[in-house]
């Protein structure tokens, strides 16, 4: 446990030092399922997050292009831009920008995304303990107990119960 509490605290000082080098307030780091959003964004959401990506759909593209994995998107509007930048399987960073702040952005992003990248992969790596494993087994067995569990109909019982009634008798 040690282990992951450096890493996680190794992610953090990143995290800070990302937001303070680049000014940035608003991006969602996604890993695996989870959405991290930024502490200062402003105007940045989980449901913004899920409506770009669902947006972007980016599984398409990849299929579409056939050159592999997106690393970087840059979308640019009038006065907005989004970037979407991919680490590993389990990284993804979306960073939402006025036009006035991308000066020299995209290095730090993907410097940034490398380092949340290299981290997760090692807290993604640490075993788990033997004790979780077995919690995580007894719940297994419980479940598949209490799903093999059929609640016998009343008068199929009654009758059950009537013949095992007798059947005792008779030994």
């Amino acid at each position: 446990m040690e282990k992951k509490a450096k890493l996680v605290s190794k992610l953090n000082d990143i995290i800070l030092n990302f937001e303070e080098t680049s000014n940035i307030l608003n991006y969602a780091i996604l890993i695996k399922d989870k959405i991290i959003l930024s502490p200062s964004a402003t105007y940045l959401t989980e449901n913004i997050v899920l409506d770009i990506l669902e947006k972007l759909n980016l599984e398409k593209l990849e299929e579409q292009f056939q050159k592999g994995t997106i690393r970087l998107l840059h979308i640019e509007f009038e006065n907005d831009i989004i970037y979407y930048l991919k680490g590993t399987a389990i990284v993804r960073v979306i960073v939402t920008l006025q036009k006035d702040q991308t000066k020299s952005i995209r290095e730090k992003l993907l410097k940034f995304v490398d380092e949340i990248d290299s981290i997760a992969e090692e807290l993604s790596k640490i075993p788990q303990s033997e004790e979780e494993e077995k919690i995580k087994q007894a719940f297994a067995e419980l479940e598949s107990i209490i799903d093999g569990f059929e609640i016998p109909k009343f008068e199929s019982f009654k009758r059950l119960v009537k013949f095992a009634v007798q059947f005792k008798k008779d030994s």
